[in-house]
């Protein structure tokens, strides 16, 4: 089932990334592959051979996908390998395919205009009234302290790892959006010689949008309240969890196609070609003190400025980052097997960076028996098809450290400062282990 899932993912990937492909083969606000041309030439017949030559290979990639993806659904215990490769190279050639048609079209383009020119436009008085109308860095501060005060009443409200969690995951939402506001905080642009059109278009495209993310993030923070006192009354019905998230997703992505599309829709009587600052690897101005800039590319994301100090660090601290995680992925989410160490004082259970000893002291309980048939919820744990380990919250039970085979039902179970739920992998050497557990412990209690 693990591997079904990992391979409609893989699909679904697919699809949704050759559709968002098709954004970056338009042109776009006077751009087609970050470069500036005129519209006029969209009908030029090597313009439209260039399209045609990049939308062949792109449509023949998303077929070798799709073939590779039987191989995720056929690999046993390396679904997640498979996954997390495949999604590398997805990402290589495309950017492989989109540069060779900058550099194809660019190469056209000095044929018929030449090399490029620099224009640079100031309108001052845009400019002041603009920046006049601006949410106030007030108002930011104003979110973060609703955003802390929601955190703690969590806190209050949900005791252990739940609460934390559930905390943890309202800061996330909530910084992100203000992370993603100043990411769209964009400079006062010149889109015509009157003032009167530019104080107008930048009320449209910098005003707005700052309040529009600031209204999401005061609306959150309050649902984020709310949120608290439903599962404070039934904490293990995670469906108000997963809807809040949902909500908050569909919310953002809304704002992004909003803005990409009046973003596609955007004229400006002042040219300004900056073909030469765009490559394979994104955007690079020494001369722009922007750190995040929209892409000409696909619209709603953006890039990174590599021309800067602060552009440079985050571009590559960010690769290291995605590049680490990618090859981590397959060790956190491959099977592990459980070591038991069993001695005349104590217990220790074992699974990659998960570990735990149990001291015979600290035992109130040892019983065998099959797992509880009850909700749970993941605090701080991995969970595959096969096994089940790390922290968990069992309705009726609470927090749970679970070192568990799925394909066995029974497991062992003692109480103590904490309580463990751990077996085998077949019904046979859990009882095994059972008995070995529970004759050391006899006696030490005899020995006491």
């Amino acid at each position: 089932m693990f591997n079904l899932i990992m391979f409609l993912t893989y699909i679904f990937i697919c699809i949704i990334t050759h559709f968002q492909m098709e954004n970056a083969f338009k042109y776009k606000n006077g751009y087609l592959f970050a470069t500036r041309i005129p519209f006029s030439y969209m009908e030029d017949e090597r313009v439209i051979e260039i399209l045609e030559d990049g939308k062949k290979k792109k449509k023949i990639f998303l077929f070798l996908s799709l073939l590779m993806a039987i191989s995720i659904w056929i690999s046993g215990g390396y679904s997640v390998f498979f996954f997390s490769l495949f999604m590398i190279i997805q990402v290589a050639i495309y950017n492989l395919i989109i540069y060779k048609c900058m550099k194809d079209l660019r190469a056209y383009k000095k044929t018929f205009i030449g090399e490029k020119h620099d224009y640079k436009f100031t309108d001052t008085r845009a400019s002041i009234e603009i920046n006049k109308e601006r949410v106030k860095p007030f108002y930011y501060f104003l979110l973060i302290f609703l955003m802390l005060l929601s955190m703690s009443f969590t806190l209050l409200l949900i005791k252990g790892q739940m609460g934390f969690i559930l905390s943890f995951t309202n800061f996330i939402l909530i910084s992100s959006l203000i992370f993603i506001a100043f990411i769209y905080r964009q400079p006062v642009r010149v889109y015509s010689q009157d003032t009167r059109i530019n104080i107008e278009k930048n009320t449209e495209n910098i005003i707005k949008r700052e309040r529009d993310f600031l209204k999401i993030g005061f609306i959150f923070c309050l649902l984020s309240f709310l949120l608290a006192f439903i599962l404070r009354r039934d904490f293990y019905n995670i469906n108000f969890l997963i809807t809040y998230v949902i909500l908050f997703g569909l919310s953002v992505l809304f704002m992004f196609f909003k803005y990409s599309r009046e973003d596609s829709k955007g004229k400006t009587d002042l040219v300004q070609d900056e073909d030469s600052y765009w490559d394979i690897f994104g955007y690079k101005n020494p001369n722009d003190r922007r750190i995040f800039i929209p892409s000409l590319i696909f619209s709603g994301n953006f890039e990174i400025n590599r021309g800067n100090k602060w552009g440079r660090i985050i571009f590559i601290s960010i690769n290291l980052i995605v590049i680490l995680l990618v090859f981590s992925i397959p060790y956190f989410l491959s099977p592990s097997p459980y070591k038991y160490d069993l001695n005349e004082n104590s217990i220790s259970i074992k699974a990659k960076f998960y570990k735990d000893r149990i001291d015979f002291k600290d035992i109130k309980d040892i019983s065998l028996g099959d797992f509880p048939n009850v909700r749970a919820v993941r605090t701080n744990g991995t969970s595959i098809e096969s096994q089940g380990y790390g922290s968990f919250s069992l309705e009726g039970l609470g927090d749970v450290r679970l070192y568990y085979y799925k394909d066995c039902k029974e497991v062992i179970t003692i109480k103590g400062k904490k309580i463990y739920m751990f077996n085998e992998k077949n019904k046979e050497e859990t009882e095994k282990l059972y008995k070995e557990i529970r004759g050391t412990y006899d006696k030490y209690r005899k020995s006491k």
